[in-house]
């Protein structure tokens, strides 16, 4: 598997995000503009300061990942810039800067919030040994003065090659892939969209509680919850 870059990568990437959708006017960033964004001391945890040498390793280290793009000068320029490569690798939960995210208390809790009307909407992950067996807890909570609902995707993923799925199934509160639990609901979803390889988007078709069969597997499904002013729910 690839390697998995370190904090310093994580960073130097994570400011190529931040200053396109933020500085869109001087992205792609130069070498010393990303140092900047890096060591800056606002909405960074924790506060470092690189050098140009560190710098200038982790976009080696992250270009030889894919992870980001040399832009070389034209036109009589000097200046070599940098982009990330995010868009063509990752799959981003948002494009807004309005998500937020950060370990929760310093514990092993990722905690997400993001910018809705009203206040926000905040997830914490976190896991549990139960027996043999390592459960993803979500914790949803919702922090605005208007209620929403949530879409929980479950599909296949396997990060060496390809998953497959035959059925997706949902009854009350838990919904199973191919006969084995994968989502435990506190209840019953309040609507729930399904799809196949070959038949419609879950996200775009919701309908009534069903299962689905895709004969060359790959299934997919959406539940949505509705979650109540300032409530939480857990899955």
């Amino acid at each position: 598997m690839p390697e998995a870059p370190d904090a310093v990568e994580i960073r130097v990437a994570a400011c190529l995000v931040e200053k396109q959708r933020t500085t869109p006017d001087v992205y792609p960033l130069s070498l010393n503009s990303l140092r900047i964004a890096c060591n800056q001391s606002t909405n960074r945890d924790p506060v470092v300061s690189y050098d140009d040498r560190t710098v200038e390793a982790a976009l080696l280290s992250l270009k030889s990942m894919g992870l980001v793009r040399f832009v070389h000068p034209s036109h009589g320029g000097r200046t070599i810039r940098y982009r990330h490569a995010a868009d063509d690798r990752w799959h981003l939960p948002a494009q807004e800067v309005a998500v937020r995210q950060s370990l929760h208390e310093g514990m092993p809790v990722v905690s997400t919030s993001m910018r809705v009307p009203g206040g926000d909407a905040v997830q914490r992950v976190y896991a549990i040994h139960t027996g043999a067996d390592e459960l993803a807890i979500v914790e949803i909570e919702n922090r605005s003065r208007l209620p929403f609902a949530v879409a929980l995707a479950v599909r296949p993923y396997n990060p060496e090659g390809l998953a497959v799925v035959e059925r997706i199934q949902q009854h009350d509160g838990v919904v199973t892939v191919d006969g084995r639990p994968a989502l435990l609901l506190p209840k019953a979803p309040a609507a729930v969209a399904s799809s196949t390889v070959t038949v419609g988007r879950s996200r775009t078709a919701v309908r009534g509680a069903s299962s689905s069969r895709a004969s060359r597997g790959r299934a997919s499904a959406s539940v949505n919850v509705p979650t109540a002013v300032r409530r939480s729910r857990r899955r």
